[in-house]
């Protein structure tokens, strides 16, 4: 892949030619590659409660040698647990909470995150109103600190999309509300330590606007992104900073000749943040942008040629953006999914061999999917998903890949190394999320299909 102005991007859009010439699809090699070796797992921690199965979906760090996991089951039963995973140790079951919502319709677990003191806040959706914004503040002990369930003003649907936490414990959650006549509004909520809401930021227009991402800065100013003025094959991919106390500070936009733009993470290291979503226009291409906390756009990235959505995004400490999505390809000799990956350096270009994607490693050619991405400290890169195992689609391993080091001197960008799980019983396994967790291990949490139904489950690496 190669980096593109905002302005040659445009060309390239308008010019259907080019979009069957470059980037990725161009670069498929004919020859299958070869398979990386297969490392094992230091334990797997299942999770099957008596409501029913489940399924992880967000891990964070807990406090010492712990991590919470959140996710739901398909009874719609909110699931939140701390697991020890100590060094020397098999992961075990600190605590567990169950909850409905606050009317007991139903609830499901999106994001999570903790403050300085490691508790833990996590956000989804209850059935109240058609939908209502759920958030819960747990100690490192799971006791519920307290619970608050917003309905936005036209009392219809309103869903989360994003939670940032600042050590303090003040909280911030993105999403979007309901607006009567048809578009949706996009809102930014804060909230104080003890669980009041601080404050409401709306951005509205006469189409459809939503918030899907947020983070927050050392100063405890809220950076949004996502999307303003979308309708059909419309839209504006738009970041928004907002200060502590509600007030709009910059709002910036990326858009083009009728393409539909939108921002889907954003991340904030130092004085910059960076934003990672996708555009539409004939087909899906992952977006990039970096700006200074002052506003400023530094570049606006785009491949080359089209490969479909961004899945999941993160900066290490160097500013440099890993992004991690997948595409359609013609390996095999038949269109399938596969993944990719690639990592822009601090001024937007890309690591030399970079853009790689995962190609055809399977007898037959199944698709792959990577849900997410860590780093480590060794700047190595750890992707987490599924590895489809039948042309239908009704069996797949739950998936982990690992990068080597992209700051050694002859790093070539390839995979050295995966990890396979297979669960008990026929079907789909799938990793949602993943932790490095420095001094402690790495943790991809996700689903295993048990035979009778799923349950929620966590494995440790073994590097």
């Amino acid at each position: 892949m190669r980096r593109l102005s905002l302005t040659t991007l445009v060309v390239v859009l308008v010019a259907p030619g080019l979009l069957c010439s470059a980037g990725l699809l161009a670069t498929a090699p004919a020859a299958r590659a070869a398979m990386p070796p297969e490392g094992s797992w230091a334990w797997s921690f299942p999770y099957v409660p008596a409501g029913g199965p489940h399924a992880f979906r967000a891990v964070t760090a807990g406090p010492g040698f712990s991590f919470y996991a959140a996710g739901d089951s398909w009874s719609s039963q909110w699931i939140v647990n701390r697991v020890d995973c100590g060094a020397d140790t098999e992961g075990s079951t600190e605590w567990t909470d169950t909850r409905t919502g606050p009317d007991g319709a139903g609830a499901t677990a999106f994001s999570t995150a903790t403050d300085k003191a490691k508790n833990l806040y996590v956000v989804g959706t209850d059935r109240t109103s058609g939908g209502d914004i759920f958030l819960v503040k747990y100690s490192p002990d799971g006791t519920v600190l307290w619970q608050k369930s917003w309905d936005g003003p036209a009392h219809l649907s309103d869903r989360p999309s994003g939670l940032a936490v600042t050590p303090a414990g003040t909280v911030y959650v993105a999403g979007t509300t309901g607006k009567s006549g048809g578009y949706d509004d996009a809102v930014l909520l804060k909230y104080t330590t003890s669980g009041k809401l601080k404050w409401k930021y709306v951005l509205t227009t006469s189409r459809y606007d939503t918030f899907g991402a947020v983070a927050t800065d050392t100063k405890g100013n809220a950076y949004v992104t996502g999307q303003s003025g979308g309708n059909v094959g419309v839209g504006t991919m738009v970041t928004v900073k907002v200060d502590p106390y509600g007030k709009r500070v910059w709002q910036r936009s990326v858009s083009g000749l009728g393409i539909s733009y939108s921002g889907r993470f954003i991340k904030v290291k130092g004085s910059a943040v960076y934003v990672g979503g996708d555009l539409y226009k004939w087909h899906l291409w992952p977006v990039a942008v970096k700006y200074s906390t002052t506003g400023k756009r530094v570049y606006a990235w785009t491949p080359g040629g089209h490969v479909s959505t961004v899945d999941a995004m993160t900066v290490d400490a160097k500013g440099r953006v890993v992004l991690v999505g997948t595409f359609q390809t013609t390996l095999g000799g038949g269109q399938v999914t596969t993944a990719w990956v690639d990592l822009l350096k601090a001024d937007g270009s890309e690591l030399t061999a970079s853009g790689m994607y995962w190609a055809d490693y399977s007898p037959a050619a199944y698709p792959i999917v990577f849900n997410d991405v860590a780093i480590d400290a060794d700047s190595s890169l750890y992707l987490a998903g599924e590895w489809y195992t039948n042309a239908s689609g009704t069996e797949g391993n739950a998936l982990v890949a690992r990068i080597p080091s992209v700051d050694l001197p002859d790093a070539t960008f390839q995979m050295d190394k995966i990890w396979r799980f297979d669960g008990h019983a026929t079907g789909r396994d799938q990793f949602w999320g993943m932790l490095v967790q420095p001094g402690n291990g790495i943790f991809a949490v996700g689903t295993e299909h048990a035979g009778d139904g799923w349950k929620a489950v966590a494995q440790r690496v073994q590097p």
